[in-house]
């Protein structure tokens, strides 16, 4: 898709300043990374989705941009990558994306968040993400990890739906969807 190549182009340009993916990195590799964010793009079922640990924005910058119907929200600490994150919007004229540099828990607790779903790639508090998805905070929440990750998160969810997803081209790498399942829906069926 050539919008996803514009992001692609511009990553790597912007990269030589500002170190966003491995400098050792080649475009194959980054491409797989591409392929599995538009994975996670076709599982979120939220309309608005909060992209956790933003960093580079592939995840949640390639959501955008294959789902312009979805508000998104790239949330990241670090200022250097917020920037980046900012610019990237205005280069690709993204209408439906925005940035917030600040931690999760800061965003989530001004917003009405229980329409929200959260995507994820590495982040380091998958427990703390899976909370708000227990918790009913958010009603959704994909993550991209190593399955030994999802195997201590898959525990003590009881409002929770869980669905794991292979990557076809990754056997250490999963796609876990938890999904916030109300006590009524529960005893309904």
């Amino acid at each position: 898709m050539e919008c996803l190549e514009r992001y692609a182009a511009f990553l790597f340009a912007y990269n030589r300043k500002i170190n966003l993916v491995s400098r050792h990195m080649n475009r194959s590799q980054f491409d797989v990374l591409l392929r599995e964010s538009l994975l996670v793009a076709n599982i979120l079922t939220a309309d608005s989705i909060v992209d956790v640990g933003s960093g580079n924005g592939v995840l949640g910058i390639s959501i955008a941009l294959t789902k312009p119907h979805k508000n998104v929200v790239l949330v990241e600490t670090m200022q250097k990558k917020a920037l980046f994150l900012r610019e990237a919007i205005v280069h690709l004229e993204l209408i439906n994306a925005t940035v917030y540099n600040g931690p999760i828990q800061e965003y989530l607790r001004d917003e009405f968040a229980s329409i929200l779903g959260l995507a994820a790639r590495g982040f380091p508090r998958n427990d703390l993400l899976c909370q708000y998805v227990n918790r009913g905070k958010i009603c959704e929440l994909v993550l991209i990890t190593a399955e030994s990750k999802i195997k201590k998160i898959r525990g003590n969810m009881e409002n929770v739906s869980q669905s794991l997803y292979n990557i076809p081209w990754r056997s250490d790498i999963k796609i876990v969807k938890l999904e916030h399942v109300s006590r009524e829906t529960k005893k309904n069926g």
